[in-house]
Order: C-alpha cells, then sequence, then structure tokens
C-alpha cells in the first residue's frame, strides 16, 4: 500500500508520493482543486498555490508533504503537523512552516488526536484526522508492478489446433470456467 489514514474530520488528499491533510469541508470546491493538483504528479508549490489561491487570509489550516528518492518534504500551517521518524514534529506556526528531511522514508500528517483504525489508500479524497506515506513500501509495489507488466505481453493462442476448434488449448479453458451471462449454446460455444 502506498499511503493508510485514519477516518476523521479534516480532508485528506492522497496520491503516490503526496498527501494534502487539509480543514476544509468536503463538499468546498476547493477539494477538487486539490484532487486534481495532486493528480498530476505535483511540487509542493503547486499544491500551495492552489491552497493560496482564495487569497492567504481563506487560508485553513494544513499539512502537505512529498516523497522523492533524497528524502521528504512538508509545509505545514496552524494546528496542522508533520512527523517524520527520529525527528521532532513540524507543528504549524506564523504564515507556513517548510522542512526537508533528507533519507526520510515515512512522514504522518496528523489534524487533531488519532485515534481510530487506520485504513489503506492508494489514490483519493478522504475524511481523515491522519494520513501516512511511506516511500518503502511505494518502492516494493513499483517493483511488483513492474514484474506484473513484462508478463501483460504473453501471447496465449486461443486454439490448440486451427482446423479443431472444439478442442481448446490448457491454458485458454481457464477464461471458460467462469460464468457466462449469456447461454454458451446460444453464441455457439460448448
Amino acid at each position: 500500500m502506498t499511503s493508510e489514514y485514519t477516518p476523521g474530520n479534516a480532508v485528506g488528499v492522497i496520491a503516490p508520493d503526496v498527501a494534502v491533510l487539509v480543514g476544509l469541508d468536503a463538499q468546498d470546491a476547493l477539494v477538487t482543486e486539490l484532487f486534481a493538483c495532486v493528480s498530476g504528479s505535483p511540487t509542493l508549490e503547486d499544491i500551495v498555490e492552489v491552497l493560496l489561491s482564495r487569497g492567504l487570509r481563506q487560508l485553513h489550516g494544513f499539512a502537505a508533504a512529498t516523497l522523492d528518492p533524497n528524502g521528504v518534504r512538508v509545509v505545514v500551517r496552524g494546528d496542522f503537523t508533520a512527523a517524520v521518524e527520529g525527528e521532532d514534529a513540524v507543528r504549524g506556526s506564523g504564515l507556513l512552516v517548510d522542512r526537508f528531511f533528507a533519507d526520510a522514508r515515512v512522514v504522518r500528517l496528523t489534524s487533531d488526536a488519532v485515534d481510530g483504525p487506520t485504513l489503506p489508500v492508494l489514490h483519493g479524497v478522504v475524511l481523515a484526522d491522519s494520513v501516512r506515506l511511506n516511500r518503502a513500501e511505494r518502492e516494493v509495489g513499483a517493483r511488483n508492478a513492474r514484474f506484473s507488466e513484462s508478463a501483460v505481453g504473453v501471447e496465449v493462442p486461443a486454439w490448440s489446433d486451427p482446423a479443431k476448434p472444439d478442442e481448446v488449448s490448457t491454458s485458454m479453458k481457464c477464461w471458460w470456467t467462469m460464468p457466462m451471462p449469456w447461454p454458451m449454446e446460444s453464441a455457439g460455444l460448448r
């Protein structure tokens, strides 16, 4: 899994390598803008620009993080925090707090006291009190995706012998073990 969240009251906007936890109503149009932003491989500046699009005075508290091979970068405002293992938590103070943690692999963004189950999320918008990104798990997932992509190009013949179409090859029999949405006789298959 790429990310995890603890259900709560803030809005978590999550994509691979990026997460934002913000004090907005889930129906706020800014949530849709944030989701579009994080879905396009943004920088932290891109995310803050969306958050500031209504003006600094309208900006709610938030925590945002991006992961890259060199570490974790966080920006925090208001009552939100960002915690990297082995480091003091970054708390919002002043306009914004912007920090980079070299070689960090995990970051947890929180909005409130976190209590409850932790659930997985790959990409989406959730109501959450915390969001956790883990680069190590993402890299494992990427290796697994590369492995499964290598099997996509395998060609499987539909029939063992074109002259005998009633003899389905062993590799294709698995496709016909699932229930068909129509009677096989009407499709000319038996």
